[in-house]
């Protein structure tokens, strides 16, 4: 008898739990489109409280881990090699340090006798290049969980969590082999330079450059493997920034640029995909221009996935595709029109922060509903890479200004300038947010942990 009361009383609160949650209509849940997070400058790279310890000249990281400040080297770097780390171990963590004055790079990995995994945890760099090495060498696997990076991160075996990579003037990434990236975000890619030319991808994919020193009766072969890359949750906020002068083959290129030029690349992937930059084609899939020394007469671009991918509608074409094999897959991707809120917290004061970037070319109006008023923030637009360097003679827009509401030429933006990680902060130390883009609700955020309901609004 007291099982079935038990079995009854269970059966109750699972109904009811289920009107609560799934069939009451007033109750405030979280929606499939609120589970991924969109990455910011708050929820990815180092966090802005941590201490870090500032490496500089060569030394010890961990024990046997020595790294050697090289000025024989143009620019100077810092080396990992076997030659200064035999007894490296087969696994480390390296956590706080700031490597941010000279670029990473390591050599000689072939050498160890066992394959090493290496964790750099709340880390900053500037530039990090890992080798690829042949099929059956050792090699050391780096994971890097909410690093830094004010450089390009280049090659292979590469792990990227909670990242982000922005602030100078070059590709971001350029994979080649077991490249893996998830809640990343590349930023602020253009700057003045005093290079004639600049081409600026954020991710471009070109396949294995070394394959020109291993040629045979005019065709080119890699020695090593090349493929298995694939991001996941992943935001390009890359604008055509205005310097002057502006040479004329200066350019953002494209946010994703896939054009094999050195070897094949086979197994690569995007996976939701925010995509803002490139001055005609935010996504490229090309063939190389170097196809020529393939024996095939083309670079294969094997098991390769666009999936889910919202680009900014400032640019008319979202994505390029000029290659002869079909062996790709492009699912659900396209221009979006929408406000994006990311990174969402109560400090101790009680304040909300709302973490809100606007990217497309139509000025916003976010709306913020609590448990205890209503809040209307504007969000101006992003400018378009025609209106931030006025290029009147390939901008297809007619109506589109060439100032901002106050009056200020676009012209003259710098990067804190554009609507991108906009703090919108509401005292009060509100019980929940719900976030809506004009009519559409596009973020909810419970901070006491209890049920919420649409009547509580105010």
């Amino acid at each position: 008898m007291k099982s079935k009361i038990t079995i009854c009383i269970l059966l109750c609160f699972v109904c009811f739990s289920c009107r609560i949650f799934f069939f009451d209509p007033d109750h405030i849940i979280q929606n499939e489109w609120d589970l991924t997070v969109v990455p910011d400058k708050y929820n990815t790279g180092v966090p802005q409280d941590a201490v870090l310890t500032k490496f500089s000249g060569s030394g010890n990281i961990a024990d046997n881990f020595f790294i050697s400040f090289r000025t024989d080297m143009t620019p100077n770097q810092f080396n990992l090699s076997y030659s200064s780390s035999k007894n490296l171990p087969d696994r480390v963590v390296i956590k706080n340090i700031d490597f941010s004055d000279y670029d990473f790079v390591v050599l000689g990995t072939h050498n160890y006798p066992r394959t090493k995994y290496i964790t750099f945890e709340n880390c900053k760099f500037k530039g990090f290049r890992n080798e690829a090495v042949e099929k059956g060498q050792s090699r050391i696997y780096f994971t890097f969980n909410r690093c830094s990076f004010s450089g390009g991160v280049t090659n292979s075996y590469i792990t990227l969590n909670n990242c982000q990579i922005g602030g100078f003037v070059s590709d971001a990434i350029n994979p080649l082999r077991e490249f893996y990236a998830n809640n990343l975000y590349i930023y602020n890619l253009f700057h003045k330079t005093n290079d004639d030319y600049k081409h600026v991808d954020g991710i471009q994919i070109f396949g294995d450059p070394r394959s020109r020193n291993h040629e045979v009766n005019g065709f080119w072969y890699s020695t090593v493997e090349r493929g298995e890359i694939h991001f996941k949750n992943l935001r390009f906020e890359i604008p055509a920034l205005h310097f002057s002068p502006l040479p004329k083959e200066t350019q953002v290129n494209s946010c994703i640029m896939v054009q094999l030029e050195y070897s094949d690349v086979d197994d690569i992937s995007f996976e939701t995909v925010y995509a803002n930059g490139g001055y005609y084609f935010p996504l490229r899939i090309v063939d190389g221009v170097r196809a020529d020394h393939s024996e095939k007469g083309l670079w294969s671009h094997k098991n390769l996935l666009f999936k889910d991918i919202m680009v900014s509608n400032n640019y008319k074409t979202p994505l390029l595709t000029q290659y002869k094999s079909n062996d790709h897959e492009v699912t659900n991707v396209g221009h979006h029109n929408q406000l994006f809120v990311s990174s969402v917290w109560k400090d101790k004061n009680g304040t909300a922060h709302i973490i809100v970037s606007n990217d497309t070319k139509t000025d916003k109006e976010l709306t913020v509903k609590t448990d205890k008023k209503t809040y209307t923030f504007k969000i101006p637009h992003c400018p378009s890479d025609y209106a931030l360097n006025e290029d009147r003679a390939h901008n297809k827009n007619p109506d589109e200004k060439y100032v901002d509401n106050n009056g200020k030429a676009y012209t003259e933006y710098t990067w804190e300038d554009m609507p991108f990680d906009l703090d919108m902060k509401i005292s009060g130390d509100p019980a929940f947010v719900l976030c809506y883009d004009g009519n559409e609700k596009i973020r909810y955020v419970n901070f006491d942990g209890k049920p919420h309901y649409y009547s509580d609004l105010k």
